[in-house]
């Protein structure tokens, strides 16, 4: 809203079955398990994604925990053709970054 956009515009979001989102959405809001969905069903959706942020992953439900599962995953295959892409950002007030930087560290799984 401090852009002056409109929801739906370029900046959207999926919350359950409700969407508001166009070809114009850049900024997307999503809860973890629709976004979990999404790694699951189909990981190649996500090519067009620069930036993934995931807030409170100290909460650790299993939508998280499988999400950052799924994101190491892909996270390792950069350099491979057909690797996607993508930063990601990890938010929370309280986590242990050194617990995550070393998860994130290892590349197998």
């Amino acid at each position: 809203m401090e852009l002056g956009e409109r929801v739906g515009g370029k900046v959207g979001y999926q919350v359950g079955m409700e969407s508001r989102v166009s070809q114009d959405t850049r900024i997307m809001f999503m809860t973890t398990g629709i976004f979990l969905m999404r790694l699951v069903n189909n990981p190649d959706s996500l090519v067009k994604y620069t930036h993934i942020i995931m807030d409170e992953v100290h909460e650790r439900d299993l939508d998280t925990d499988f999400s950052l599962v799924v994101l190491k995953h892909l996270l390792g295959k950069r350099g491979e053709e057909n690797a996607l892409n993508f930063k990601l950002i990890l938010m929370s007030a309280t986590f242990n970054t050194q617990l995550f930087a070393n998860y994130f560290s290892r590349t197998s799984i």
